[in-house]
């Protein structure tokens, strides 16, 4: 376990426990640690893809002016795979990205569909755009026995009309959810 630790990004760099990670995160815990990113953020890896097991984040995530921004992951691609991993963070967004209690956004355009399983996010999360208790943006990711208990609230600060808020996941844009469920409470939007 890692403790009380702070990791900062500079201009246009994902910030994280590892700024960028394309591979095997497993069995690595991190408490009452802050992030505050610039471009996107994550308590493990602020962006890239693979296998996140048995891990978890506890603390504070900030990517105020970024896209994209998670208690676990800021943004995951096609190949994630989340696994038996959890979150107790306070997640606060920007005005035009994703923001998630677990993971800021999951694309999928091509190769295997990312999977969520198992896994959860306690912390509060707020937002401007697209806010979820488990993910902000899930962009093809089939999550499987997941749940966010933490509120959620949109800040209302979006630039665009499109602005959506969600217990579970703020925007879902082809991905499939399978025995999964919010707890809290949802404030803010349009």
């Amino acid at each position: 376990v890692i403790d009380g630790v702070t990791f900062n990004s500079g201009s246009g760099i994902p910030a994280g426990f590892i700024s960028i990670g394309y591979g095997t995160i497993r069995d690595i815990g991190i408490t009452n640690a802050t992030v505050n990113g610039s471009v996107t953020g994550g308590g493990l890896p602020g962006q890239g893809s693979g296998l996140i097991a048995n891990s978890y984040f506890t603390g504070t995530v900030n990517d105020s002016s970024g896209s994209y921004v998670g208690g676990l992951a800021g943004a995951l691609q096609a190949g994630s795979y989340v696994y038996k991993s959890w979150t107790n963070a306070t997640v606060t967004g920007g005005a035009n990205g994703g923001a998630g209690g677990l993971v800021g956004s999951v694309n999928y355009y091509y190769g295997s569909q990312p999977v969520i399983q198992n896994s959860y996010a306690l912390g509060a999360v707020t937002g401007g755009r697209a806010v979820g208790g488990l993910i902000g943006v899930n962009g093809g990711a089939n999550l499987i026995s997941d749940y966010a208990s933490g509120n959620v609230i949109d800040s209302g600060t979006a630039a665009s009309s499109a602005a959506a808020a969600g217990g579970l996941v703020g925007e879902n844009d082809n991905g499939s959810i399978t025995g999964s469920y919010p707890a809290g409470n949802v404030s803010g939007g349009q």
